[in-house]
């Protein structure tokens, strides 16, 4: 994933396979690392790592990053988050924030930023099976406090498999979410 850095740069959020770790690095211009040799990690996981990694600016020089991972090898992804500020690393626990740690996979996570240094994310939900995933989304703060309903608010509840959310944001700090529906 590639966010735009303030210098012209970019910051590159990615899961390194040898050790299913979650890295953050900022390139100048000319590609220099700012972030040391490796980067800032994100989330160290020993197993089950973090899949799918999405991230968007948090409008002073870092990044929120969203992912999906598996904590106990089930097959039950939880999306988490966690922000990245340059001079500090993680600001948020080492594990990060639970955005939604209900019961089945969630996956294929989205964010936007809310404009107020948090975001929005939405993903594909399977809490209630795999034939009938829905869309969630949660708002996190710049503070890594969710905003919305434990879990995530359901965005349609029409029966049939929704999946694949893709976000954009709104002019008044929301933001607008389009999905694949098998009806």
């Amino acid at each position: 994933t590639l966010v735009p850095a303030g210098d012209g740069g970019v910051i590159v959020v990615d899961v390194r396979p040898a050790n299913d770790h979650l890295w953050a690095q900022w390139l100048s211009p000319s590609g220099a690392p700012h972030w040391g040799q490796f980067g800032i990690p994100i989330r160290i996981f020993p197993f089950y790592g973090p899949h799918e990694p999405v991230a968007v600016s948090d409008g002073a020089g870092g990044v929120l990053v969203a992912w999906s991972e598996d904590p106990n090898g089930l097959n039950a992804y939880d999306i988490r988050a966690q922000r990245i500020a340059p001079g500090i690393g993680r600001v948020w626990q080492a594990s990060g924030v639970d955005i939604c740690a209900a019961a089945g996979p969630q996956a294929h996570a989205a964010i936007v930023s809310d404009g107020q240094g948090g975001a929005i994310v939405a993903w594909q939900d399977e809490r209630a099976g795999a034939s009938s995933a829905h869309i969630y989304a949660q708002r996190f703060s710049a503070d890594g406090v969710v905003q919305w309903a434990a879990d995530g608010v359901e965005l349609c509840a029409v029966t049939g498999g929704q999946t694949y959310p893709r976000i954009v944001a709104d002019a008044s700090g929301g933001a607008i979410v389009a999905w694949t529906h098998t009806r």
